[in-house]
């Protein structure tokens, strides 16, 4: 989603905005295939989770009504509208930047063998979860499937399309986490209040963004956990040290945050 405050949606991502990537003039159509309502679909099945129901994580439609799903009754479904831009720059990033038509998860499967046998290493993963990502654009539709997902993306750095995948998933992850925070709205609302936190707490430290936001967590009972994190490098200066943030409002974001500081 774009940068640019005009569009605060998912700013931490360099999408469409960023000249160097080529694909900002692009235009993907809506899913134009009879019977299909949906643009984007993100789930994750099995692990060591038992479900409770069958929607999927995260259902984004032709229409850009978005529904965050409650597969686990752990949380609750959320409603969220995304704009015809907000839709465009979500396929962006997953067709235009990381090709997702053109991902092959057994071709992937494959490179990673190869890597174990030229390599030695081993990996295998129990009880983790089987990544489902589902795509329409046009007359184009496509369902990727990759179990423990992130854990091959941190294991096989060198397979550039298995970071393509992975980072697709991340990006549908951040996606679900605005939509707990209440879109844009609330989004920047908790990044002021954990950075006012901040500044009184920790004058000396660079603010957070949210190119720093890690996840956010909704309860069933309306509770919202979002949390940042920031790795900071020794020759950024002690302003930019590790930190960790956590922003905890016990009945929804309109209820005092109690917020929770770590540096490193």
């Amino acid at each position: 989603m774009l940068r640019a405050s005009i569009y605060p949606l998912l700013l931490w991502l360099p999408l469409a905005v960023n000249a160097g990537n080529g694909t900002q003039n692009q235009h993907f159509p809506m899913c134009d295939i009879p019977g299909v309502n949906e643009t984007v679909i993100y789930d994750s099945l099995g692990g060591m989770i038992p479900r409770t129901g069958n929607q999927p994580l995260l259902t984004i439609q032709t229409d850009g009504h978005a529904i965050l799903g409650d597969p686990y009754g752990t949380g609750r479904r959320i409603e969220q509208q995304l704009s015809p831009i907000q839709i465009q720059q979500l396929l962006d990033f997953i067709i235009g930047q990381n090709g997702f038509f053109d991902i092959d998860a057994p071709a992937i499967q494959l490179q990673i063998r190869k890597q174990q046998n030229t390599n030695g290493r081993i990996f295998s993963i129990a009880d983790a979860g089987e990544s489902i990502i589902r795509v329409c654009s046009g007359k184009n539709q496509k369902e990727v499937k990759f179990y423990a997902l992130s854990h091959a993306a941190k294991q096989f750095p060198e397979i550039q399309v298995l970071q393509q995948l992975h980072a697709i998933e991340q990006e549908l992850k951040r996606t679900a986490s605005w939509i707990r925070m209440g879109g844009d709205k609330g989004a920047n609302a908790i990044l002021a209040a954990a950075n006012e936190h901040l500044m009184r707490k920790h004058p000396d430290i660079e603010p957070l963004t949210l190119d720093n936001l890690s996840t956010a967590v909704t309860g069933a009972d309306g509770k919202l956990t979002v949390y940042f994190s920031r790795r900071g490098f020794a020759e950024q200066g002690p302003h930019m040290r590790n930190i960790s943030v956590i922003a905890y409002y016990p009945s929804g974001q309109n209820s005092k945050a109690t917020i929770m500081v770590n540096l490193e």
